[in-house]
């Protein structure tokens, strides 16, 4: 468990589970106060990030991590290297995940959320809101980060919507959801010609909660069937490529030197 002095503290069950006996085990996360005489005066090594710490454990691809949050938003992960002979953890700091944005008091988790295999982060704050970050790593590493929109670049979004509308961090809506937006997308699904229906499910699908909302409020749904249509009729200009569709979805077929 965490604390205010940011110290993780460990308590293995001794006992039974039926009958638990909880004894406090500081070498699991092993935190120390020590002076260098380098400028920063005492302070805290080892497995300590910040003050109103919150960790997390889990373990991917066999190996430990642990996963923390502190009081101004901050994440930080650590790995387990190696287990000592007898049996604690040697904990390497990787560092804190940049660029998340988070406000006050994070207070992390680790869950596949979109059913991928990955192990992405949920994120607890200070205001309120349930974050998402997805893991963008591989089946050996962990790699969560935020998804930047570009937004920004678009004369378009800086004129009309916004680069506010594409935030760092999808929110989880967890009370009080607006199924309006399923219900609206759904229906936009089930109505597109039947030649188009997979292009647009599939973005709808990988588009981002954030996106889907803001089209959805300012009447852009159908700028997913439009793009779904200009696939088509790109494709008719182009003489080296023909759309093929299958019973189950929809390839291309390019024409090369060797015909």
């Amino acid at each position: 468990m965490g604390s205010k002095e940011g110290i993780i503290y460990c308590f293995l069950n001794k006992g039974t589970p039926a009958d638990p006996k909880w004894v406090y085990d500081p070498q699991y996360f092993p935190a120390w106060l020590e002076n260098w005489y380098d400028g920063r005066g005492w302070h805290y090594e080892g497995v300590w990030v910040g003050n109103y710490s919150v960790p997390y454990l889990f373990t991917h691809a066999g190996t430990l991590y642990l996963i923390v949050g502190d009081w101004n938003g901050t994440i930080y992960l650590f790995r387990n290297t190696v287990y000592s002979s007898d049996g604690y953890p040697s904990w390497e700091k990787i560092g804190p995940l940049p660029n998340l944005g988070a406000s006050s008091y994070s207070a992390p988790a680790i869950e596949d959320l979109n059913g991928d295999g990955q192990e992405d982060l949920v994120l607890g704050a200070g205001d309120g809101h349930l974050y998402l970050v997805k893991n963008f790593g591989s089946p050996i590493y962990p790699y969560f980060r935020t998804w930047p929109s570009g937004a920004e670049n678009y004369l378009l979004a800086k004129w009309f919507w916004r680069p506010s509308y594409y935030p760092l961090m999808d929110t989880i809506p967890v009370l009080g959801t607006d199924y309006k937006y399923v219900d609206l997308y759904a229906k936009l699904i089930l109505n597109t010609t039947a030649t188009y229906i997979d292009e647009v499910a599939y973005a709808i699908a990988v588009d981002r909660p954030a996106n889907l909302k803001m089209l959805a409020d300012r009447n852009g749904s159908w700028l997913y069937v439009l793009n779904a249509k200009s696939i088509y009729e790109m494709a008719k200009k182009l003489p080296y490529v023909q759309i093929v569709d299958t019973t189950d979805y929809s390839t291309l077929k390019y024409k090369t030197e060797d015909g």
